[in-house]
């Protein structure tokens, strides 16, 4: 994902991290690059968009060891509050070795592209 929040082809790793390697202090200025391309921040642009489609579905476990949950929790609101229709789930599990959740899923993801 840092490849796309803040992309530069002369970076050792084709991208720059927000914050100092050594001292974890934040650079403002990439620190805005990442928050600009944050999905949380990017429902108000892309509402329109987000409303046309058939389908978004979003899940997560609770015990994420990654806590993507608290930044799903916070997508799933403000898809809400711009009155996109998504489906949310949160299930008793991490962010490893879930493909069970695919029976989830995929029939709502093809039912949708149907």
């Amino acid at each position: 994902m840092a490849a796309t929040y803040d992309p530069d082809p002369r970076a050792p790793l084709g991208f720059r991290i927000p914050f100092k390697a050594e001292s974890g202090e934040v650079i403002e200025e990439r620190w805005r690059n990442w928050r600009r391309n944050d999905p949380v921040n990017l429902v108000a642009k892309y509402r329109a968009n987000l409303k046309s489609l058939r389908g978004i579905y979003i899940d997560c476990g609770w015990r994420d060891q990654y806590h993507i949950h608290y930044g799903s929790r916070i997508l799933s609101q403000r898809l809400a509050e711009a009155g996109i229709r998504h489906r949310y789930e949160e299930f008793d599990d991490d962010h490893s070795d879930i493909d069970y959740r695919m029976d989830v899923s995929l029939p709502l993801l093809y039912r949708a592209l149907r």
